[in-house]
């Protein structure tokens, strides 16, 4: 947390001073993010050398194969969800570019509120994963199954009440960040068309650190590439040439529909292997079956 702190306090305070005082622009603004990530990441570091944490990370006891290779496998869902959310979202610029500066500035404010709801669904499944993690590796189907379920009745009705908020004062979200009456029109009805998909956000994101938890490094990546960059990029070049601007603003509620799908089906296909092993007539359970299984450690697997 202090991590984070830092870094975000070090963008607030050098935003200004490099666009305004400065005159960068978009580049001091870049500037600014990247050193305040910089600056973050040299106090983690500092902080695990300083003996203050029980986390000691070395080379020299534990080899790169055993240790560092599964962590990285497990890391890479999160980097290439990040990595396809910045294509995709330059992708969406490039397309509506075609509509005038009005259009961009619409779909940025109305990602907003959708961007904030999804970070709360987010937020709960990243929370849950270790416990997660704890009752999958100890084979605790009964715990495991009543987690998951309180999980989920959590994060989709915080998902559904924020974004019934959101989709009901959208009109007062948005001339928060613009009062042009042409941006604001479209601003609104691209939140509103975001947020429609809410209460699928909480079981999308709680299935894909279900299948991190689980150790299952590919199901998991494939789950996090689907919403931001997988299924996106090809649902908004279709709804150019389909719909055109119209069906752009519901490119987003396409494209959380069919990746809230087929994560929850992966999730529930790996969660029967792994407990029940019979044989399911779903597609992805198939998948599943020739994907590696997971390794659990000793002292929590199931006596």
């Amino acid at each position: 947390m202090t991590a984070n702190l830092l870094g975000t306090m070090t963008n607030i305070l050098l935003d200004p001073l490099f666009i305004l005082v400065f005159g960068m622009g978009v580049t001091g603004a870049a500037l600014a993010t990247a050193l305040g990530n910089l600056l973050s990441a040299l106090y983690l570091v500092c902080y695990l050398r300083s003996g203050k944490s029980r986390l000691a990370p070395t080379l020299t006891k534990h080899g790169c194969r055993t240790s560092l290779v599964p962590i990285l496998t497990l890391g890479l869902p999160s980097a290439l969800g990040n990595l396809l959310m910045n294509l995709a979202g330059g992708i969406q610029n490039r397309i509506l570019t075609g509509y005038g500066d009005q259009a961009i500035a619409a779909f940025s404010v109305g990602g907003k509120a959708a961007m904030v709801v999804a970070m709360v669904g987010m937020g709960i499944a990243i929370g849950i994963q270790p416990v997660l993690g704890y009752f999958w590796g100890a084979g605790n189907r009964q715990r495991l199954a009543g987690m998951l379920r309180a999980s989920a009745i959590t994060a989709v009705a915080c998902t559904s009440l924020l974004g019934g908020c959101c989709l009901l004062f959208a009109p007062q979200l948005v001339h928060l960040f613009t009062t042009d009456p042409q941006t604001s029109d479209l601003a609104i009805r691209v939140t509103r068309a975001a947020l429609v998909t809410a209460p699928l956000l909480g079981g999308y994101y709680l299935s894909g650190n279900l299948l991190q938890a689980a150790g299952r490094a590919l199901p998991a990546t494939i789950a996090s590439i689907l919403r931001q960059g997988l299924v996106l990029i090809p649902v908004l070049l279709a709804a150019k040439l389909l719909g055109g601007l119209e069906g752009i603003v519901w490119s987003s509620a396409v494209s959380d529909l069919m990746s809230s799908a087929a994560a929850i089906l992966m999730a529930l296909s790996v969660y029967r292997r792994r407990f029940y092993r019979k044989t399911s007539s779903n597609p992805f359970f198939r998948l599943t079956r020739s994907w590696p299984k997971e390794s659990t450690p000793a002292h929590m697997a199931e006596k």
